[in-house]
């Protein structure tokens, strides 16, 4: 599907998500390896809901009140401003 939408897509991955592993990522990139219009990217410090925290990373932490951390705000603005219509 993301090959035949011809929009650039952007797929986000945080380096803290326990639910969306490095291995996953690495299915994405295989399987969109050559399409033009896709940017992944990896958030360091990140967490499945995309705010920032240290440790290990689990459920718990969903239960702690946060801000979408500043590196995926940089990246989305980024990712919109470098998209064309």
């Amino acid at each position: 599907m993301v090959k035949k939408l011809g929009k650039p897509v952007l797929i986000l991955r945080v380096e803290r998500d326990y639910q969306v592993t490095e291995e996953d990522l690495a299915v994405w990139e295989t399987g969109l390896t050559g399409v033009d219009h896709v940017e992944l990217a990896t958030i360091p410090g990140a967490n499945h809901l995309f705010v920032n925290g240290t440790g290990k990373p689990g459920p718990a932490e969903y239960a702690t009140p946060g801000f979408v951390g500043e590196r995926v705000i940089g990246k989305l603005v980024d990712f919109i401003a470098g998209s064309k219509p």
